[in-house]
């Protein structure tokens, strides 16, 4: 399942308090997505990391009584679990990473709420789990199944580009080099390869880091190899070459009719790229009038309609304008 369509499917489940699990590759979203639905279905959010818990965290601690018997006092999450008053999504992070011990203290919360003699209330808390798979090298333990059968269903989220793209240019963290990138090499997005050595390999957290390193004016080839891998280090900077010869953004659009139309196709996707994060109301034409000479330029409208898709998904109020009309009716056959 892709980014937008599992958000999309978790407020769903959120709201009808449906337990969802969800496994994917380290770093691939799998919190971002999580924290998105809970915002998107108005709830509270507790997120809980079973990983580092002993199972007493969720059996409570033993009180003895008078007669000579003992109670559970409720500690850590089950204390506030009980003062919940709000509806609330309780998310137990990496939750594979816990042993078998700490999943089967916590399997009996999720079914029912109940343990012990502490009753939670079910009707205002719903579970979601994360997890990475077993051959993730993140030392990840089988999920008991009794666990697995307790959750409505078990998806797994898949990385999209288009979702990625579409969430980091409303995103104020991911420099727009990056995003210009991931467009032109997609690949580069995702490339999982876990290993005992001491490197990263790509995937959309260390991608976002390899960005923080940029807006920090961060260049260096082994420190962008120590987030996202050599490969993908070469390849960018490969890619900044490119990005640093750009005809002027602003150039463009005060003059779009005489400014410079690249003619490599990762100059014409980062170009695209930094359109899509100016665009506005107010220059939207003059962006629709530069593409259509990239258009020319190029010979095949893909960029223009791609920069156009990527504006509607980031920006639709960008496009209420009549030259957005306009142009809609002249590419209605590729806008369905």
């Amino acid at each position: 399942m892709k980014q937008a369509e599992l958000i999309e499917t978790l407020v769903t489940c959120f709201h009808a308090r449906l337990g969802i699990a969800i496994e994917g590759d380290p770093g691939g979203g799998k919190t971002q997505c999580i924290i998105a639905a809970t915002r998107q279905a108005g709830m509270d959010l507790i997120i809980d990391h079973p990983a580092i818990s002993d199972p007493t965290d969720y059996k409570g601690l033993p009180v003895m009584q008078k007669d000579g018997g003992a109670k559970f006092a409720p500690i850590g999450l089950i204390a506030q679990l009980l003062k919940v008053k709000r509806p609330t999504v309780v998310f137990a992070d990496d939750f594979g990473q816990a042993t078998h011990m700490v999943q089967a203290a916590f399997m009996q919360l999720i079914h029912g709420g109940r343990l012990n003699d502490i009753q939670l209330p079910m009707d205002l808390i719903v579970w979601v789990l994360a997890t990475n798979s077993t051959k993730d090298r993140a030392a990840v333990n089988a999920l008991l199944e009794p666990v697995k059968s307790r959750f409505h269903s078990l998806v797994r989220l898949d990385v999209d580009v288009t979702d990625w793209v579409r969430w980091a240019y409303s995103s104020s963290r991911i420099d727009e080099r990056v995003i210009a990138f991931i467009r032109f090499k997609p690949e580069h997005l995702n490339a999982p390869a876990p290993s005992r050595e001491f490197k990263n390999s790509p995937n959309p957290r260390t991608v976002e880091h390899a960005s923080d390193l940029l807006k920090a004016g961060i260049l260096h080839k082994e420190m962008l190899a120590g987030a996202c891998g050599e490969a993908w280090a070469l390849d960018f900077l490969s890619f900044l070459r490119v990005y640093q010869d750009l005809p002027s953004i602003e150039g463009i659009l005060l003059e779009p009719t005489n400014a410079k139309v690249p003619t490599t196709v990762g100059a014409r996707w980062a170009v695209s790229s930094s359109l899509v994060k100016r665009a506005s109301q107010d220059n939207l034409p003059r962006i629709l009038t530069y593409m259509g000479r990239l258009s020319s330029s190029a010979g095949s409208r893909d960029f223009e309609i791609m920069t156009v898709k990527d504006i509607l998904k980031v920006n639709a109020a960008a496009t209420q304008c009549a030259a957005f009309g306009e142009w809609a009716a002249r590419n209605d056959d590729v806008m369905s």
